[in-house]
């Protein structure tokens, strides 16, 4: 049995390493890292900070919250989760239904809670699904707290320790749904984008942020806009499509945008903390797109200060609007579990990276992707402009950027570690005919071109794979830029 934990917890495929046995292992390694004494030694709550972020440690008898997402079995496996941390003797508060992870990680934080249990798998394929940690801060664990968690899983694995299955402390239910839309309600102008008059669609990909749009705008005194959402029903297969809200999987919502002539259409993954977003043209908005006009309207509508966050593989238009707004821009590592950290010890703006999650001031250390729609929303409807509009802004305003990625998995022996060799030990010293002007190693190898552009790769340290990634002024050249750095390495 092999069950590994990530930042972002455990995943593997339902009925082969995904099991009633392998998650009841996983429950009582939980369990056992709850009441271990080891836990409240972890820096963590002993950092000083300038956030108004807390991580003070909670006790087991502050329980453990548990949600779930849409997928096949989901609600069985977090109940039978709930019912071995209960035997553990640890409180147990379990969502009444399918939640986002971001609506269980605020409840983990405003509840005080000793950590939360997400059941998902985020935006993998319905075959997948998968145990997700969040720890009193509320947020994926940071990699001190899931190394002890993984060394409680293995001991249980390893040393056969028993897990318990007899319930003891009171297990409960809870709608954590409707405590994240209050909060959110707080968070955004909901009043002003109810009366903004703009056709809008939310895809939920039949996920678990199904029925969050229409919930937000109940109560609304004068409703002008029009909100359509589709792909809202329970469909533990995801209509046989990925639940990741990136091309080719978003293309009912940009079709049902353009077939509607809306001013803007959303997308959130499997547990709803990403986001995707298409424009009244039908055009895609990446997840770089989508940062850089959030940290816009934080800054220009909101006027809100802090530090920014972006990770290595995200665009320079954030670079350039840090540098706009005279505001600190912090680069890490790819992974939100680094933007968390800077979350919880420094006054951050705003902290996104390149797989659609994106986090903000004043409210929890993790990503969001119904709030991230909402700012957005807030946006237009302060600007009166669709968001093609605000996009040819923001390009206005910075130049354009185009920004992609590709994954080449390699199926010969040794091509991996001859294009490590060749990166680290002769690096490129021209893409495309441009010169390199600087290298960044932080994580992979990213090369600074002389006209702007910049390239990177980040070679998979676990799968025979490597991740290309690249910016330019247009796509075109992008696209160019990808090939020439298929073609240095020879794949």
């Amino acid at each position: 049995m092999k069950i590994k934990f990530g930042t972002d917890g455990w995943r593997a495929v339902i009925g082969s390493d995904y099991n009633d046995e392998t998650v009841s292992v996983a429950a009582q390694g939980t369990a056992n890292y709850i009441h271990s004494p080891e836990r409240e030694k972890l820096d963590i709550y002993s950092t000083k900070t300038e956030s108004q972020l807390t991580t003070t440690f909670q006790p087991p008898g502050s329980g453990i919250l548990i949600g779930y997402d849409t997928r096949l079995r989901a609600d069985e496996f977090a109940r039978l989760t709930a019912k071995i941390l209960s035997a553990n003797g640890i409180p147990v508060t379990l969502s009444d239904s399918c939640v986002s992870t971001p609506a269980l990680s605020l409840a983990v934080r405003n509840m005080k809670a000793a950590g939360g249990i997400m059941i998902t798998a985020s935006h993998n394929p319905a075959r997948w699904c998968g145990f997700k940690f969040k720890a009193e801060y509320g947020s994926s664990g940071l990699p001190e707290i899931m190394e002890l968690l993984q060394k409680e899983v293995d001991l249980v694995i390893d040393s056969g320790l028993a897990i318990l299955t007899e319930e003891k402390a009171p297990v409960k239910t809870y709608d954590f749904s409707r405590h994240y839309l209050d909060r959110l309600k707080e968070l955004a102008d909901i009043e002003l984008i109810a009366q903004s008059g703009f056709t809008l669609v939310a895809d939920p990909m039949f996920g678990a942020a199904r029925k969050y749009f229409p919930g937000l705008f109940e109560g609304c005194k004068d409703i002008c806009c029009n909100i359509l959402e589709i792909r809202n029903g329970i469909n533990p297969g995801f209509g046989g499509d990925h639940p990741e809200p990136i091309p080719p999987h978003v293309q009912p919502l940009i079709d049902i945008v353009k077939e509607i002539k809306a001013d803007a259409g959303f997308a959130f993954d499997g547990d709803g903390d990403r986001i995707g977003a298409v424009d009244s043209t039908g055009r895609f908005l990446s997840s770089h797109d989508i940062f850089s006009l959030l940290l816009v309207h934080m800054v220009e509508n909101k006027g809100l200060k802090g530090t920014i966050v972006k990770s290595v593989s995200t665009t320079g238009m954030i670079d350039k609007l840090a540098e706009k707004y005279d505001l600190p821009l912090i680069i890490t590592p790819v992974g939100f579990k680094h933007t968390c950290r800077e979350m919880l010890t420094k006054d951050v703006l705003i902290g996104g990276e390149e797989s659609g999650g994106i986090g903000f001031k004043g409210h929890i250390p993790e990503r969001d992707g119904i709030l991230s729609a909402l700012y957005l929303l807030e946006f237009m409807s302060v600007r009166k402009k669709p968001l093609a509009k605000l996009m040819d802004d923001l390009f206005a305003l910075v130049g354009p950027h185009y920004t992609r990625r590709i994954d080449t998995v390699l199926t010969e022996p040794g091509v991996k570690e001859k294009a490590v060799s060749k990166l680290s030990a002769s690096p490129p010293m021209e893409f495309a005919g441009i010169r390199v002007k600087e290298i960044s190693t932080l994580d992979g190898y990213k090369f600074f071109l002389e006209n702007g552009n910049w390239i990177l790769f980040r070679i998979s340290g676990t799968e025979p794979m490597i991740r290309i990634y690249a910016e330019s002024a247009s796509e075109e050249e992008t696209s160019w830029l990808l090939e020439s750095g298929r073609e240095t390495l020879g794949i």
